[in-house]
């Protein structure tokens, strides 16, 4: 292997370290949950180190416990501070194609969104999704101008013109009829 492949490779061994040690900002941290580590992959990385930045490109996924995110690329901005903040990230930027998929543990529903930017504020726990965003739940589909996703308490807030389709559901006695 060569000393730049090597170099790279301890590189990017670092980074996913570093992410993996990251604080999310959510009350379970602030609790001294242990929170679950933070997996990206992608075709590319580029590290730049001046500016604390990680930029992935070529199907980047990352992945957070039950939340995923993915899109062409993202730029993540690891916070500055104490070396127990070392590579902390304070903030993803997904752009181009942005998928975010967040699984609701205690009801086993499924967040399906898509649009062309997301942005996650680590410190806040949020994932803003915009440029035509839309969701589904289910069947049940929104669509608006921003969508908000808070994490750790499961909801999300849709801003702007808002459109929402909801199927109803059939009760059994009704199923058992048809």
């Amino acid at each position: 292997m060569s000393a730049s492949r090597a170099a790279r490779v301890c590189g990017a061994l670092l980074l996913l370290t570093l992410l993996a040690t990251a604080p999310s900002g959510s009350s379970a941290a602030e609790a001294g949950e242990e929170q679950p580590p933070i997996s990206v992959t992608a075709d590319k990385m580029v590290y730049f180190t001046e500016e604390s930045r990680v930029v992935f490109s070529g199907n980047a996924l990352a992945v957070q416990g039950d939340v995923t995110l993915s899109a062409k690329s993202m730029k993540v901005v690891l916070a500055e501070g104490s070396e127990t903040d070392a590579g902390a990230v304070e903030r993803i930027t997904a752009k181009g194609n942005v998928t975010f998929r967040q699984l609701i543990p205690e009801t086993g529903d499924e967040r399906f969104a898509t649009g062309k930017e997301a942005v996650y504020e680590a410190a806040e726990g949020v994932v803003t999704l915009t440029g035509s965003p839309k969701m589904w739940e289910g069947k049940n589909v929104i669509v608006g101008e921003v969508m908000k996703f808070f994490i750790q308490e499961h909801r999300f807030v849709v801003e702007g013109r808002v459109g929402l389709t909801i199927f109803p559901e059939k009760d059994a006695e009704e199923e058992e009829k048809q």
